[in-house]
């Protein structure tokens, strides 16, 4: 895993916790989801047939596995 690597988001309409959520994949592996804090503007343009992209933008040691890895989503207009 590496600066710029593609990951792959996969909207789960149907999360019994998150009705927004979008799980966040690197080679076929979950990684996690898009934080709640910002994912129903991803949601809302996947539900509509729109394009993401999203890759990595910083990997960090850190304790707190979630805090690891931040990546950017590119929304294609």
């Amino acid at each position: 895993m590496q600066v710029g690597d593609a990951l792959t988001l996969v909207r789960e309409a149907a999360n019994a916790y998150d009705g927004n959520a979008v799980r966040v994949e690197w080679r076929g592996h979950k990684l996690g989801y898009v934080p709640r804090s910002d994912n129903r503007a991803v949601a809302f343009h996947m539900d509509r047939g729109g394009q993401v992209e999203a890759r990595i933008s910083k990997l960090q040691p850190h304790r707190n596995p979630r805090q690891r890895i931040e990546f950017e989503v590119l929304v294609k207009l």
